[in-house]
This record gives structure tokens, sequence and C-alpha cells, in this order.
């Protein structure tokens, strides 16, 4: 198995809300440090923004540089002000160029739709607060949307999109 590990594989972990299989109290993605540690070329990608353990995805995101933040499925599936919070969540400690959205949309095709346009106003919510705030620029601002919509992932996954 530890060769498997060592690959430089990216390992993609539901931790959180998602499934009802999931026994919550073992569910944070702290749990996973000791295996993070142990393989620090294998890259970690904590879906589902690890909701309600947002922050401690984030501070395993902050101190590994192999784990990623996948903010994905919390849209739609929790409330607008739950969804404006978990963004202000993210953004209290992992670094901006490990977050990545994900619609995970599923059972219905508007939900892809829904998910990506609740993304955007929650974003543009949560940041144009600190930008008026004077606590990030507005180009601060755009960049990390950009980078958390696109390219990100388009790094991460070695995707080699170009935008036109």
């Amino acid at each position: 198995m530890r060769s498997r590990w060592q690959q430089n594989t990216i390992n993609r972990f539901h931790t959180g809300l998602g499934d009802n299989d999931i026994n919550l109290t073992t569910a944070s993605p702290v749990h996973l440090q000791p295996l993070i540690k142990e393989f620090p070329s294998t890259k970690f990608v904590l879906l589902h923004a690890s909701y309600p353990f947002t922050r401690e995805a984030g501070y395993l995101a902050s101190v590994y540089k192999n784990v990623f933040l996948d903010f994905g499925l919390i849209f739609p599936l929790v409330s607008g002000d739950g969804q404006r919070a978990n963004i202000r969540q993210v953004l209290e400690l992992c670094p901006t160029n490990k977050i990545l959205f994900s619609t995970d949309g599923h059972w219905w095709p508007e939900s892809y739709y829904l998910s990506t346009i609740q993304t955007r106003e929650a974003l543009w919510e949560v940041l144009s607060k600190l930008v008026e705030k004077c606590e990030l620029t507005e180009e601060q601002a755009i960049t990390i949307v950009e980078n958390a919509l696109f390219h990100n992932a388009n790094k991460l996954y070695h995707l080699h999109l170009v935008v036109s």
C-alpha cells in the first residue's frame, strides 16, 4: 500500500457533509492528519468543504503543502447564510491557491446550474464586503475568484485548459 500512496497521486476524501453513511463523529478531516504527514508527495483534496469541519480543513490546507479544500456540495444544500459563513471560514485560514470549487451537482441537471449561481453570489457577497472594509483590493478579490473557480483545479488536476 505504501508504494501506491507515494506516486504523487491525487486522492479525494469525503469529509463532513455528504453521504448518509458517514459517521459524523469520525468525519472530521483531522483524522487524516497522520496519513497526510506520512505521505507528503500525495495530494489530498478534502471535499464538501469538510462541512461542518471547514475550519479544521482550512487549518490542514494551511500547514500541509499537499492538502487542498474543495468547497462543493454546500451549494445548494446549505442555506444562503450558511453558504456565506462557509466561504468566510474557507477564507479565514485556507491559502487561496488551494481552494477549489466543484458543483458536486447530482440528482437533477438543475443542481449544477443552481450550485454555480449560488456560489458566484456567495463569493461576490463575501468578497465585496472584504473589499469595502479594505481587507482586500478588488484585484485580489478577482484573483481569488478566478483561482477558486478555475485556475487552482486546472493546475492541480493537470487539465491544461486555456482561458480564451
